[in-house]
């Protein structure tokens, strides 16, 4: 079941809540804000005049489709869809923030998609504070920018134009990792959400 955030005052209590709830984010230390996560979706999803929120808690039967498609075990246990329809009721676009466990803490990244499923939109919302200029120059070297137009049907090498003896190991494996969680975010978007909309 859909929940409908029918104005700003609402839109802004589910930001509130967001924040409230991020509190326990960092494991182990603490963390950067990048950007919030209210301001990623009112910016991706620019078309909006009623936002939504669906939670789907990943079944044994998701993670399973998961493993196959993706080649990958999901580190959560649940999704949740922030999406937008405009004045005609139609899908305009979705946002899901993506945590991606490392030895050097949490990162998270926010992935906007088309209502055809295609990456719109990427940015790193949270990272444990060690991970600060390696996420800085990773973005810098244009990791984020390579991930928009990435879908089930378009995966490319978003890595291809990304050196590591340009960047550094520690940049060159934080864009790894940000390129890993919006894979990961395409696999859920295909999985979990689609289906919903059809």
């Amino acid at each position: 079941m859909k929940t409908l955030i029918r104005n700003r005052a609402g839109f802004l209590v589910m930001v509130v809540f967001m924040f409230a709830s991020a509190h326990a984010y960092a494991q182990g230390g603490r963390s950067v804000v990048f950007a919030r996560k209210g301001d990623v979706i009112k910016n991706s999803l620019p078309q909006a005049t009623n936002f939504f929120v669906k939670k789907v808690i990943l079944s044994d039967r998701d993670k399973a489709k998961i493993k196959a498609q993706g080649s990958f075990s999901p580190q959560v246990s649940q999704v949740k869809f922030f999406y937008g329809e405009d004045a005609a009721q139609d899908l305009v676009g979705t946002v899901l923030f993506n945590r991606m466990v490392t030895s050097d803490g949490t990162i998270e990244v926010g992935i906007a998609f088309t209502p055809g499923g295609t990456v719109s939109n990427v940015v790193v919302t949270r990272a444990a504070s060690r991970m600060k200029p390696w996420v800085e120059a990773a973005v810098s070297a244009g990791v984020v920018k390579n991930l928009i137009g990435l879908g089930s049907d378009a995966m490319s090498d978003p890595m291809k134009n990304i050196s590591e003896s340009e960047l550094g190991a520690r940049a060159y494996t934080m864009a790894k990792v940000i390129t890993a969680a919006v894979i990961h975010g395409v696999v859920y978007y295909d999985i979990l959400f689609k289906p919903l909309q059809q």
